[in-house]
Protein backbone atom coordinates (compact mmCIF):
# COMPACT_ATOMS: atom_id res chain seq x y z
CA UNK A 1 0.00 0.00 0.00
CA UNK A 2 2.90 2.38 0.78
CA UNK A 3 6.45 2.32 -0.53
CA UNK A 4 9.00 5.09 0.08
CA UNK A 5 12.54 5.39 -1.27
CA UNK A 6 15.03 8.14 -0.45
CA UNK A 7 12.22 10.27 0.93
CA UNK A 8 13.35 13.62 2.28
CA UNK A 9 11.77 16.93 3.22
CA UNK A 10 14.35 19.69 3.24
CA UNK A 11 16.03 19.35 6.65
CA UNK A 12 13.02 17.82 8.42
CA UNK A 13 13.08 14.16 7.36
CA UNK A 14 15.15 11.45 5.68
CA UNK A 15 13.81 7.93 5.02
CA UNK A 16 15.93 5.63 2.85
CA UNK A 17 13.34 2.89 2.40
CA UNK A 18 9.99 2.03 3.93
CA UNK A 19 7.17 -0.32 2.92
CA UNK A 20 3.79 -0.96 4.48
CA UNK A 21 1.05 -3.29 3.27
CA UNK A 22 -1.85 -3.07 5.70
CA UNK A 23 -2.85 -3.00 9.36
CA UNK A 24 -2.36 -0.52 12.19
CA UNK A 25 1.08 1.06 12.57
CA UNK A 26 2.16 3.23 15.50
CA UNK A 27 4.65 6.05 14.98
CA UNK A 28 6.73 7.31 17.90
CA UNK A 29 9.70 9.58 18.51
CA UNK A 30 10.78 12.67 20.44
CA UNK A 31 9.45 16.11 19.55
CA UNK A 32 10.80 17.28 16.21
CA UNK A 33 11.98 13.80 15.19
CA UNK A 34 10.05 13.80 11.89
CA UNK A 35 6.85 11.91 12.74
CA UNK A 36 4.34 14.51 11.55
CA UNK A 37 6.46 15.36 8.51
CA UNK A 38 6.40 11.70 7.52
CA UNK A 39 2.61 11.52 7.75
CA UNK A 40 2.23 14.73 5.74
CA UNK A 41 4.52 13.33 3.04
CA UNK A 42 2.44 10.15 2.85
CA UNK A 43 -0.70 12.31 2.60
CA UNK A 44 1.02 14.44 -0.07
CA UNK A 45 0.44 17.57 1.99
CA UNK A 46 4.05 18.78 1.75
CA UNK A 47 6.65 18.93 -0.99
CA UNK A 48 9.25 16.19 -0.75
CA UNK A 49 12.13 14.67 -2.67
CA UNK A 50 12.38 10.98 -3.54
CA UNK A 51 9.55 8.50 -3.97
CA UNK A 52 6.46 7.92 -1.87
CA UNK A 53 3.94 5.67 -3.61
CA UNK A 54 0.58 5.25 -1.90
CA UNK A 55 -2.03 2.88 -3.29
CA UNK A 56 -5.61 3.92 -2.61
CA UNK A 57 -7.10 7.04 -1.07
CA UNK A 58 -5.86 8.64 2.14
CA UNK A 59 -7.57 10.52 4.98
CA UNK A 60 -5.49 12.78 7.22
CA UNK A 61 -6.50 13.82 10.73
CA UNK A 62 -4.12 16.43 12.10
CA UNK A 63 -4.08 19.32 14.55
CA UNK A 64 -7.57 20.63 15.25
CA UNK A 65 -6.66 23.46 17.64
CA UNK A 66 -6.66 26.18 14.99
CA UNK A 67 -9.90 25.14 13.29
CA UNK A 68 -12.28 28.10 13.17
CA UNK A 69 -15.48 28.09 11.13
CA UNK A 70 -18.97 29.50 11.30
CA UNK A 71 -20.25 26.30 9.71
CA UNK A 72 -22.25 23.95 11.90
CA UNK A 73 -20.59 20.65 12.70
CA UNK A 74 -23.27 18.82 10.68
CA UNK A 75 -22.35 20.88 7.61
CA UNK A 76 -18.69 19.92 8.01
CA UNK A 77 -19.67 16.25 8.08
CA UNK A 78 -21.88 16.70 5.01
CA UNK A 79 -18.74 17.66 3.07
CA UNK A 80 -16.41 15.15 4.75
CA UNK A 81 -16.79 12.45 2.09
CA UNK A 82 -15.89 14.75 -0.78
CA UNK A 83 -17.29 13.34 -4.02
CA UNK A 84 -18.16 9.97 -2.46
CA UNK A 85 -21.80 9.06 -1.96
CA UNK A 86 -23.13 9.74 1.51
CA UNK A 87 -23.45 6.79 3.89
CA UNK A 88 -25.81 8.13 6.52
CA UNK A 89 -25.98 4.86 8.45
CA UNK A 90 -22.20 4.86 8.88
CA UNK A 91 -22.21 8.55 9.79
CA UNK A 92 -24.90 7.94 12.40
CA UNK A 93 -22.80 5.10 13.84
CA UNK A 94 -19.71 7.34 14.08
CA UNK A 95 -21.62 10.24 15.62
CA UNK A 96 -23.15 7.92 18.19
CA UNK A 97 -19.85 6.18 19.00
CA UNK A 98 -18.15 9.49 19.76
CA UNK A 99 -21.23 10.87 21.56
CA UNK A 100 -21.51 13.84 19.22
CA UNK A 101 -25.27 13.99 18.56
CA UNK A 102 -25.94 17.02 20.76
CA UNK A 103 -23.12 19.00 19.11
CA UNK A 104 -24.14 18.66 15.45
CA UNK A 105 -25.95 22.01 15.33
CA UNK A 106 -23.13 23.93 17.03
CA UNK A 107 -20.82 26.20 15.06
CA UNK A 108 -17.34 24.74 14.86
CA UNK A 109 -15.84 27.96 16.23
CA UNK A 110 -17.78 27.48 19.48
CA UNK A 111 -16.56 23.93 20.13
CA UNK A 112 -13.93 23.14 22.73
CA UNK A 113 -10.62 21.53 21.79
CA UNK A 114 -11.86 18.06 22.68
CA UNK A 115 -15.13 18.56 20.80
CA UNK A 116 -13.23 19.73 17.72
CA UNK A 117 -11.00 16.69 17.96
CA UNK A 118 -14.00 14.37 18.03
CA UNK A 119 -15.40 16.15 14.97
CA UNK A 120 -12.00 15.83 13.31
CA UNK A 121 -11.93 12.08 13.97
CA UNK A 122 -15.51 11.52 12.80
CA UNK A 123 -14.73 13.43 9.58
CA UNK A 124 -11.60 11.38 8.90
CA UNK A 125 -13.30 8.04 9.46
CA UNK A 126 -16.40 9.09 7.52
CA UNK A 127 -14.19 9.79 4.51
CA UNK A 128 -13.76 5.99 4.65
CA UNK A 129 -10.37 5.67 2.94
CA UNK A 130 -8.13 2.66 2.56
CA UNK A 131 -5.58 4.45 4.75
CA UNK A 132 -6.21 6.91 7.59
CA UNK A 133 -3.36 8.96 9.08
CA UNK A 134 -3.92 10.07 12.67
CA UNK A 135 -1.52 12.67 14.06
CA UNK A 136 -1.82 12.82 17.87
CA UNK A 137 -5.49 11.75 17.79
CA UNK A 138 -5.84 11.68 21.59
CA UNK A 139 -4.91 15.36 21.98
CA UNK A 140 -7.58 17.30 23.91
CA UNK A 141 -9.69 14.18 24.46
CA UNK A 142 -11.10 13.28 27.86
CA UNK A 143 -10.14 9.77 29.01
CA UNK A 144 -13.59 8.42 28.16
CA UNK A 145 -13.14 9.46 24.52
CA UNK A 146 -9.58 8.12 24.36
CA UNK A 147 -11.13 4.81 25.37
CA UNK A 148 -13.87 5.22 22.75
CA UNK A 149 -11.25 5.84 20.06
CA UNK A 150 -9.21 2.86 21.23
CA UNK A 151 -12.25 0.56 21.02
CA UNK A 152 -13.13 1.92 17.59
CA UNK A 153 -9.63 1.30 16.21
CA UNK A 154 -9.43 -2.19 17.69
CA UNK A 155 -12.41 -3.11 15.48
CA UNK A 156 -11.39 -0.95 12.50
CA UNK A 157 -10.67 -3.15 9.48
CA UNK A 158 -8.90 -0.62 7.29
CA UNK A 159 -5.30 0.55 7.64
CA UNK A 160 -4.09 3.44 9.74
CA UNK A 161 -0.96 5.17 10.98
CA UNK A 162 -1.09 6.61 14.48
CA UNK A 163 1.39 9.21 15.72
CA UNK A 164 1.11 9.55 19.48
CA UNK A 165 3.00 10.19 22.70
CA UNK A 166 0.39 8.08 24.48
CA UNK A 167 2.35 4.83 24.50
CA UNK A 168 -0.36 2.76 26.14
CA UNK A 169 -2.80 3.85 23.47
CA UNK A 170 -0.44 2.86 20.63
CA UNK A 171 0.75 -0.49 21.97
CA UNK A 172 -2.79 -1.79 22.42
CA UNK A 173 -4.21 -0.83 19.02
CA UNK A 174 -1.23 -1.34 16.70
CA UNK A 175 0.61 -4.47 15.56
CA UNK A 176 3.56 -2.62 14.03
CA UNK A 177 5.71 0.22 15.32
CA UNK A 178 8.10 2.63 13.63
CA UNK A 179 10.25 5.15 15.47
CA UNK A 180 11.96 8.33 14.32
CA UNK A 181 15.08 9.83 15.86
CA UNK A 182 17.03 12.83 14.60
CA UNK A 183 14.79 13.08 11.51
CA UNK A 184 15.52 9.48 10.47
CA UNK A 185 13.67 6.18 10.72
CA UNK A 186 15.47 4.27 13.48
CA UNK A 187 13.16 1.34 14.27
CA UNK A 188 10.64 -0.68 12.27
CA UNK A 189 9.24 -3.93 13.64
CA UNK A 190 6.32 -5.44 15.53
CA UNK A 191 4.80 -4.07 18.71
CA UNK A 192 5.66 -7.39 20.34
CA UNK A 193 9.35 -6.93 19.60
CA UNK A 194 9.31 -3.27 20.63
CA UNK A 195 7.77 -4.26 23.95
CA UNK A 196 10.10 -7.23 24.49
CA UNK A 197 13.28 -5.26 23.76
CA UNK A 198 12.11 -2.09 25.51
CA UNK A 199 12.55 0.06 22.44
CA UNK A 200 10.78 3.00 24.11
CA UNK A 201 13.72 3.26 26.56
CA UNK A 202 16.17 3.61 23.68
CA UNK A 203 14.11 6.09 21.69
CA UNK A 204 13.30 8.42 24.59
CA UNK A 205 16.46 7.88 26.69
CA UNK A 206 14.38 7.08 29.75
CA UNK A 207 13.77 3.87 31.66
CA UNK A 208 10.14 2.77 31.58
CA UNK A 209 8.41 -0.11 33.34
CA UNK A 210 6.77 -2.69 31.07
CA UNK A 211 3.81 -4.73 32.31
CA UNK A 212 1.18 -7.11 30.96
CA UNK A 213 -2.10 -7.45 32.84
CA UNK A 214 -5.30 -9.15 31.63
CA UNK A 215 -3.73 -9.57 28.17
CA UNK A 216 -3.17 -5.82 27.93
CA UNK A 217 0.24 -4.12 27.78
CA UNK A 218 1.23 -1.13 29.88
CA UNK A 219 4.26 1.17 29.80
CA UNK A 220 4.69 3.27 32.93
Amino acid sequence: MIHCENLSIQNRLSVKEFSFESGHCGVIGPNGAGKSSFLKAVANLVDFQGKCFVEGDVAYCGDCSSIQSDMAAQEVLNYARGSKAQDLDYLKKLVSHFNFECLLSRKVSTLSGGEKQRLNLISAFYYDCELTLLDEPTNFLDPIYVESLSHFLQDYKKSCFVVSHDFNFIINICSRLVAFENLKLSFDSTIDEAFEYKVFDKIFHKKFNYHVMDNKRYIL
